[in-house]
């Protein structure tokens, strides 16, 4: 049911073209429309940023891009 939920929500409020789009500012206006502002948000940009470099994502200009082979 959580999962269901979650996708339908991520759905209604359109947020994979945010997703898709990998700046930060995409990233905000996600939080702020899942959490409804911005408590806690230095800590989720913190992890965005470890999980971007873990998976050799960005290049430091604020748009994510990921390589196929890494």
């Amino acid at each position: 049911v959580g999962f269901r939920t979650s996708v339908w929500f991520w759905t209604k409020h359109n947020l994979n073209a945010l997703a898709d789009a990998g700046t930060l500012a995409a990233f905000r206006q996600i939080t702020r429309k899942i959490n409804g502002g911005t408590n806690g948000q230095a800590d989720r940009e913190n992890y965005w940023a470890k999980a971007k470099s873990a998976l050799g994502c960005g290049s430091g200009t604020g748009v994510v891009s990921c390589t196929a082979n890494g």
